[in-house]
């Protein structure tokens, strides 16, 4: 069985973020993406299914689906 495979897409420059009960929300336009959860030494990181933050930056991750060969019997090389 093949392992499923992702794109990373960094979206760090279109997040936005909002201060909300002490937490930072992270929002993709209007949709809620993830939070920062702030303690006094280190901050964590949860992500919602499909987001995954690495390294400072936040990435959307794209499923890669196999493309399938559309035509058959290529015997003439021309596709």
């Amino acid at each position: 069985m093949r392992k499923e495979e992702f794109q990373m897409v960094d979206i760090t420059d279109s997040i936005n973020g909002k201060l909300e009960e002490g937490d930072m929300n992270l929002y993709l336009y209007k949709e809620k993406i993830g939070r920062i959860l702030m303690s006094g030494q280190e901050n964590h990181y949860e992500m919602s299914e499909g987001f995954k933050y690495h390294k400072g930056k936040i990435y959307r991750m794209h499923k890669i689906t196999d493309i399938k060969q559309y035509v058959t019997d290529c015997d003439l090389g021309w596709c």
